[in-house]
C-alpha cells in the first residue's frame, strides 16, 4: 500500500511539474523567476541559446 502511495505522489508531482506553469509561478513567488528563464529563445526566435534552461534544472530531470 505505501509503494502505491508514493508512486501515485511521484506520478502527481511530476505531472505537475512537467506542465511548467507551477514551476514558473513557484520560482517568481520565490524571487528566481530569471533563474527559470535563463535559456529560453529569444523574443521573435525559436531557437535556444543555451544546452539547457533554468525551468530544466528547476525540474530536476537531470539528477
Amino acid at each position: 500500500m505505501s509503494l502505491t502511495v508514493g508512486v501515485a505522489i511521484n506520478l502527481g508531482t511530476h505531472y505537475l511539474g512537467d506542465r511548467r506553469v507551477p514551476f514558473r509561478r513557484i520560482a517568481e513567488l520565490l524571487g528566481s523567476g530569471g533563474f527559470y528563464q535563463l535559456g529560453l529563445p529569444w523574443p521573435g526566435r525559436d531557437d535556444n541559446q543555451s544546452l539547457g534552461t533554468g525551468a530544466y534544472a528547476l525540474d530536476g530531470n537531470d539528477a
